[in-house]
């Protein structure tokens, strides 16, 4: 296929799943008022958010194909191996194990729900990272340049406009300290999915990480479980696993942050 055709494919993709995204988001508002009384069920909310975020993972490879950031989309973990263990143990500690053992927290979804639960967390961690990670990041980069500073700048525009975006929670009821609080972390998260992605050279790692993260700690936000997440051994806990995570992170980005330079496309001068 040419240039010209594949890139005609490429916005009849993107208007086709942007299109579909806003008939999705629609027709959950339409329910949600007119038929549910205000309040969707949990598994036809989880199902339409599901489908909302996976028509957006569309949008995002689409604009990574368009421009060229088609690196990130293979699959790979060589040179990143204890990065993504860092990722990992702090999507770990996340999970909320402790507050679960002592009975402070259980679930009340059905099996069916909690699989629902599963696939929405899947599906936003594919649609984050493949938008801000996989194309805002290498967008400014080509920016900022390819000297250290220029690698950083990315690593935090990309990670600020990704926390910024759940600024939009408080549209739908959510108090802005808890608002607040969400976007501190989502951009320390961003930061973090940012720099395994470099060590990798994939957004694999990154998407299992994000959706992980999501899946410990929204359970009782999207209506999965019921009672308190955190108690004072799991906030130590992830306190001492995301502080040594961070360390090693940033320590690693310093060395190597070059290494973001191979996730651009090799331009034709």
């Amino acid at each position: 296929m040419s240039g010209g055709k594949s890139k005609t494919v490429l916005l009849v993709f993107t208007v086709a799943s942007c299109v579909l995204t806003l008939a999705f988001a629609i027709t959950g508002e339409v329910l949600r008022g007119a038929v549910y009384g205000g309040t969707l069920p949990v598994a036809v909310n989880l199902a339409f958010g599901a489908a909302e975020r996976l028509l957006l993972t569309v949008t995002a490879v689409c604009l990574m194909l368009t421009f060229g950031y088609t690196k990130a989309l293979k699959p790979g973990i060589s040179g990143g191996i204890i990065a993504s263990v860092a990722g990992a143990a702090v999507a770990v500690a996340n999970f909320p194990f402790v507050c679960m053992a002592q009975g402070l927290l259980g679930i009340t979804a059905s099996g069916g729900e909690f699989a629902l639960f599963i696939v929405y967390c899947i599906s936003v961690g594919l649609f984050e990272e493949t938008a801000f990670r996989g194309f805002v990041f290498p967008l400014v980069l080509e920016k900022t340049g390819n000297k250290k500073y220029g690698v950083f700048i990315a690593v935090i525009v990309s990670s600020a406009l990704f926390a910024i975006l759940h600024l939009l929670n408080l549209a739908q009821g959510a108090s802005v300290g808890a608002t607040a609080l969400q976007v501190g972390y989502t951009f320390l998260v961003g930061c973090m999915c940012s720099v395994i992605m470099i060590a990798t050279g994939s957004l694999l790692v990154p998407v299992i990480v994000h959706a992980a993260f999501d899946v410990g700690g929204t359970m009782t936000s999207l209506g999965v479980a019921a009672g308190s997440h955190w108690n004072t051994p799991s906030i130590i806990i992830m306190a001492v696993v995301g502080t040594l995570a961070a360390l090693y992170l940033a320590a690693w980005f310093f060395r190597h942050s070059d290494r973001a330079l191979r996730l651009l496309p090799d331009r034709e001068e």
